[in-house]
């Protein structure tokens, strides 16, 4: 009989509703952080790291005082350029077309920020993070012939 599931007792998951308390999870997040946070984040992002302030002034201080590397995957468009070339400043920026939805990781922690502003707007979003992934893999009959 197969094993169920069981999360380790110091995991959880946590929903946090209200844009103060979001911000302060997201502050929480960045400050937990050792080496490293990845974000992979759809194109409106981007200006949200500097329009909230106490966002960018801790970006800014976890890179100085902690060293940690900050990576951030997103959809580059003629829109959000400007903030983008100022996200520079403080990550390493990579353009991936297609980019729905948002979600940070560290080392330890995940982070996945979802409005719900409409009934399916999560499954689409994570349906086409899914179809933008698939496309970039290769299929692994190509992967048996090679290593065969």
């Amino acid at each position: 009989m197969p094993s169920s599931y069981s999360a380790e007792p110091s995991e959880r998951i946590e929903i946090i509703r209200g844009s103060e308390n979001v911000i302060d999870a997201g502050l929480k997040f960045i400050s937990n952080a050792k080496t490293t946070i990845d974000a992979c984040v759809d194109n409106t992002r981007p200006a949200l790291a500097f329009d909230i302030e106490s966002i960018s002034k801790s970006l800014a201080d976890i890179k100085v005082k902690k060293e940690v590397r900050l990576r951030v995957l997103t959809e580059i468009t003629a829109e959000n350029i400007p903030s983008c070339k100022q996200l520079t400043a403080l990550v390493e920026l990579r353009h991936l077309d297609g980019i729905k939805g948002s979600f940070y990781v560290s080392e330890e922690e995940y982070l996945a920020p979802a409005i719900f502003h409409e009934e399916g707007k999560m499954a689409r979003i994570t349906n086409d993070l899914f179809q933008c992934q698939r496309a970039s893999g290769t299929p692994a009959v190509c992967i048996r012939y090679s290593l065969e």
